[in-house]
């Protein structure tokens, strides 16, 4: 399933944090927006991951969101300057 992840955060440190997280499972396609195709496993992984990073004072800005596409939606995306949709790998070296 390909997932859309955004974030927003304001800690420098914990910005970057969030994108090593989010760089194992997907490609930067903007500043602060991943693609990323993922099992339920990995969903499941990737999230629990990012709740770690939460920071616990209330007060502190720390938003991730999670859109799922299915493949009717992703044939629908539309893209206006640069960049492509990034593309489930059709095999994949181990």
């Amino acid at each position: 399933m390909l997932y859309v992840v955004t974030y927003d955060v304001h800690a420098h440190r914990l910005r970057r944090k969030v994108a090593q997280v989010l760089q194992h499972y997907g490609r930067r396609v903007q500043f602060s927006v991943f693609e990323c195709h993922l099992s339920a496993g990995e969903a499941r992984d990737v999230r629990r991951q990012l709740a770690r990073l939460r920071p616990r004072k209330k007060d502190a800005l720390f938003s991730v969101r999670f859109y799922r596409l299915c493949q009717s939606c992703q044939a629908k995306t539309e893209i206006i300057g640069t960049g492509a949709l990034t593309e489930d790998a059709s095999f994949y070296v181990v």
